[in-house]
């Protein structure tokens, strides 16, 4: 009896076994016929879009799988991201008409019995959103060393062009501009051992625009007041308590100096992280004012005036989160601030930017979410408040953003910098507070942050961005229509 009944089971694992292989003609020829991979349904996306592959391997024995290997195998080269499991991702490439990417997945067992099988996507090209609105000339990129983090644009040297300055891994560099897009070459100024943010604001009120660092390694504040031909004074120095990070100016005091607001995060999440005031003393130097505990890792900040009374407020992200969120900062007229409660946003809010994106008079908000490839828009109601957040799709890690009328409309548009994916994404605004889908320009480099100004004065605003990897800044004319 026990004779029979093994026959009849291994008759059907034999029958099973069989099965599968026929159902599977990847298996490699002499594989383990009890080890099955399936690498997903086929798909069609847009360009520029983020893919998913989601692949599967099953096994009818008890030898554990303990390899995967995702390769593409044709069509135009994509970076495959995490390619050591079942599941993989890629952002679509840029294409001129339907095209066939091929990828395949490997997997192996204990036993180094192994098998594949193959998956197809089909990228489509989509109507440019941009096409008759907005166009550039191709990009001019011009060296500035030492992989800059960030960058301002302003008229330092009072000639009615924009200039541009950024920071280094150790340096600041001031590039004055021609009035063509094209700067020459840079003054260099010592900007701390590791500077992290900038800005460009007239400090002292003399009429001329300075510029303003932060120092996370050296826990300090470093300002350069202008001589008002484009070159600047040695740096101020001054220490501050905590380790220094992104950076506001704005009169919060009414005094008419300048005052500044730090995010001044721990060296980990479990630290009292902080934000702090410092009052402007007019003469380039700073008063600390106040610190509040915000959030577990606060990271962009920006300054407008939520409530219209008069005071500016600030909003700043708040990152490392089980749900990463923005929290509203509201200025009280002295210099300090109150926290309120915080509002939901996207994956990673790296960056955020103001403006009134619906025609209300209110100001808005919006952030770049590094992890979610997305845009998060918080319309204000004018009383210090913000609606839930919508959220529109830019593209690969959008690392920066900013908020400008692009195509001339009177309307706000809303552009990101996107680093994995080498693009500038630009979302023409509705007026209503909703946004088109991205129009994408493609980047020679892999930007950092993206800075908005009209560079030759035609009335058209042109676009640079500050590219940390490649040592360089790409800048983007905006043809004249």
């Amino acid at each position: 009896m026990k004779s029979k009944l093994r026959s009849y089971i291994n008759i059907l694992l034999l029958f099973v076994t069989t099965l599968l292989v026929g159902c599977n003609p990847s298996i490699k020829e002499g594989a383990s016929k009890s080890l099955v991979v399936d690498a997903g349904v086929d798909q069609q996306v847009e360009e520029h879009t983020k893919v998913t592959l989601l692949g599967n391997v099953s096994s009818n024995s008890f030898s554990p799988i303990n390899s995967y290997a995702w390769t593409q195998t044709s069509g135009p080269s994509v970076k495959l991201i995490r390619t050591d499991l079942y599941i993989a991702h890629f952002y679509a490439p840029e294409v001129s008409e339907p095209t066939s990417l091929t990828f395949q997945l490997d997997a192996g067992d204990a036993n180094q019995k192994s098998a594949y099988d193959y998956v197809t996507v089909i990228v489509t090209n989509v109507d440019n959103a941009l096409s008759g609105r907005v166009s550039f000339a191709s990009a001019i990129q011009f060296d500035v060393g030492g992989r800059p983090i960030s960058g301002a644009l302003a008229d330092f040297d009072g000639n009615g062009n924009m200039d541009l300055v950024t920071i280094n891994l150790n340096d600041a560099a001031v590039f004055t501009g021609n009035g063509d897009g094209t700067f020459n070459t840079p003054q260099i100024y010592i900007a701390g051992r590791k500077p992290t943010d900038i800005n460009a604001i007239d400090i002292n009120n003399d009429g001329m625009i300075d510029i303003v660092v932060t120092d996370t390694n050296s826990s300090q504040v470093l300002v350069l007041l202008a001589n008002g031909d484009g070159t600047f004074k040695s740096p101020l120095m001054q220490s501050i308590a905590m380790q220094s990070g992104n950076l506001a100016l704005a009169d919060f005091n009414a005094d008419g100096f300048a005052d500044l607001i730090l995010v001044q995060p721990g060296a980990s999440p479990s630290d009292n992280t902080n934000i702090s005031s410092y009052i402007g003393l007019g003469n380039g130097s700073f008063e600390l004012m106040q610190r509040l505990p915000l959030g577990n890792l606060p990271k962009a900040i920006a300054v407008t005036d939520l409530n219209v009374d008069g005071i500016p407020d600030a909003v700043i992200t708040d990152d490392y989160s089980l749900v990463d969120r923005l929290f509203i900062v509201q200025g009280l007229g002295d210099g300090t601030f109150t926290t309120g409660a915080p509002y939901e946003v996207g994956w990673s809010p790296f960056a955020i930017a103001t403006g009134d994106l619906n025609g209300d008079k209110f100001p808005d908000v919006v952030t770049a979410n590094l992890d979610s490839d997305d845009v998060s828009i918080l319309l204000g109601d004018g009383d210090g408040t913000l609606k839930p957040q919508s959220r529109i799709y830019s593209g690969g890690h959008p690392s920066s953003i900013a908020v400008a009328d692009m195509d001339n409309d009177g309307v706000l548009d809303i552009v990101t910098a996107n680093n994995f994916t080498s693009l500038i994404a630009i979302h023409l605004g509705i007026g209503n507070g909703t946004f088109n889908r991205a129009g994408h320009v493609v980047m020679p480099e892999k930007p950092l942050k993206v800075l908005i100004s009209d560079l030759n004065n035609d009335d058209y605003l042109d676009v640079v961005t500050v590219n940390g990897r490649s040592e360089n800044v790409s800048v983007l004319m905006q043809k004249s229509k």
